[in-house]
């Protein structure tokens, strides 16, 4: 790949009208780019995916000068064409920069593709890329300027504009947490208690003293099970977590974890959980670390989670806040501070859980999306927003139906998951999210026996008939946290070989 000098996107000229799908450009025309996030990720993909040669020119229309593209009259008509209007983008938002490459190939005119999307979009994100990386050479063709429209800082001169790999239709993912080692945490204990929401450090089996390096150990078992599976986009498997919440949650300030207080757990029974007894605040950098150490392991792209606002506000026991609204957006603060760091060092999603939209819903509709939106602000790469029915291991009858998902649709998330295999959902309520990528879960985690790769594309088939393959992601419901290890990599074989004999269909 030969990187020619940079040269500046001047005209846009109709890229989406005559030469790509017409839906695509009816969707850029709502507005959608107006808003300063673009719900057309899935869109952006499929442009990539059918530009090619001649057709490349359409995106990538390029002048042989050095005027910024905003100050060249035709381009403003071109941007004003696409959503892109001067009150929401300024000048100096919409100048961009774009390498040239020269004899390149078709993988090469998508990335180009992509990654002008991307910038557009506001969606760019970084990477540490080492010197002996093939993208290193192209990534050292990104100058600053080509960034801080996008708000990313060159600190360190070896981070660089990321270039995108399309994503597939129906690429696949795991949504959190995948089974811990029988050596590294009493599983046995684990299923026979609620999730943890205070520490619970008796049930780990490794000596403090070790228990680091035994949960990095774990830790690569885990991603090497991902791989090993096919998984396009894969977590850490949050080894080092006694439950998908209490990890981060009990590492912030204001919180008394010596005297815990008391809260009904999702299931009606009464669990222990941290008393706020000042404000709630982030110290410190809570999983920075192990997303680094994620990084550095795999070089697909990788999903960190974090629990969300609400959840947490409702899994805590207020003595402080005047109200549990305060108190989420509180959480909210500490968690937008974790989420822009980890999207800072690599985390190609940064992914919040709020299963409890679910199971309180009315409190939701009071100021959930008021949390979710402080939680997301400012952040870069993709967002990723869970909820679902609970641990499938916990609660074996679950509603048949989502009491809030439509309103998800307006929050700041580019993907939502869900679960609907163990619930057997309608997939017909995919409808409620027409603009943002959704992760079906296809996996049924209550069910010891592995599906068999037609079961898997039934169920993605079924959801076909709702939503576009571009919008559609595939995962198990929920985490895998409480499954048998071998189970567990049995399914995620089955998930991976569904899809791919769906997107064969297509």
């Amino acid at each position: 790949m030969r990187p020619g000098n940079p040269v500046h996107v001047r005209e846009l000229e109709d890229p989406l009208r005559a030469r790509v799908d017409g839906r695509v450009h009816r969707v850029a025309e709502a507005g959608h780019l107006a808003a300063g996030r673009v719900h057309l990720l899935g869109d952006l993909e499929r442009i990539a995916a059918v530009v090619s040669g001649k057709q490349s020119r359409a995106l990538l229309r390029c002048a042989e000068d050095d005027r910024p593209a905003a100050e060249d009259s035709r381009c403003d008509r071109a941007l004003k064409r696409i959503g892109i209007r001067r009150n929401r983008h300024p000048r100096s938002d919409v100048r961009r920069h774009q390498p040239v490459f020269r004899d390149r190939n078709e993988q090469e005119v998508e990335e180009e593709a992509l990654l002008l999307g991307r910038l557009l979009s506001r969606e760019q994100q970084v990477e540490m890329l080492r010197e002996g990386e093939p993208a290193h050479q192209v990534a050292g063709q990104v100058v600053p300027a080509h960034l801080d429209p996008v708000r990313v800082g060159l600190t360190d001169p070896r981070l660089h504009a990321r270039i995108f790999h399309p994503m597939h239709p129906l690429a696949t993912t795991v949504i959190g947490s995948y089974p811990q080692p029988d050596w590294l945490i009493d599983r046995e204990k684990l299923a026979g208690r609620l999730p943890p929401r205070v520490p619970a450090h008796e049930l780990w089996r490794v000596d403090e003293a070790w228990l680091g390096e035994a949960q990095d150990d774990a830790t690569r078992l885990a991603v090497r099970d991902m791989e090993e599976a096919g998984i396009d986009v894969v977590t850490d498997g949050e080894i080092r977590r006694e439950s998908y919440s209490n990890y981060f949650a009990n590492a912030l300030e204001g919180l008394d974890l010596d005297q815990p207080g008391t809260a009904l757990d999702r299931t009606g029974q009464p669990n222990p959980v941290p008393r706020v007894v000042g404000p709630i605040r982030r110290s410190r950098p809570v999983q920075v670390r192990d997303a680094e150490f994620l990084r550095a392991l795999t070089s697909r792209p990788i999903r960190v989670t974090v629990p969300g606002p609400f959840t947490m506000s409702q899994q805590a026991q207020n003595d402080h806040y005047p109200s549990l609204r305060e108190l989420a957006l509180a959480y909210a603060e500490a968690v937008n501070e974790e989420l822009r760091e980890l999207a800072a060092v690599g985390a190609d999603v940064v992914q919040i859980d709020e299963p409890y939209l679910q199971a309180r819903p009315d409190d939701a509709r009071e100021y959930a999306l008021e949390a979710i939106e402080r939680a997301f602000e400012g952040v870069g790469g993709t967002k990723a927003l869970h909820t679902c029915f609970g641990y499938a291991a916990i609660v074996h009858e679950k509603p048949n139906g989502y009491a809030f998902l439509a309103e998800l649709d307006s929050c700041p998330a580019d993907e939502i998951s869900i679960e609907a295999a163990q619930p057997r959902l309608d997939p017909a309520l995919l409808e409620q999210l027409p603009f943002k990528r959704v992760i079906l879960g296809v996996l049924d985690l209550n069910d010891m026996d592995v599906e068999t790769v037609e079961v898997v594309a039934g169920r993605i088939r079924g959801a076909l008939e709702h939503i576009d393959a571009e919008r559609l992601m595939v995962g198990p419901d929920c985490g895998m946290k409480y499954l048998p290890r071998e189970v567990a990599r049995g399914k995620l074989r089955a998930l991976v070989e569904g899809a791919a004999l769906v997107r064969g269909e297509l």
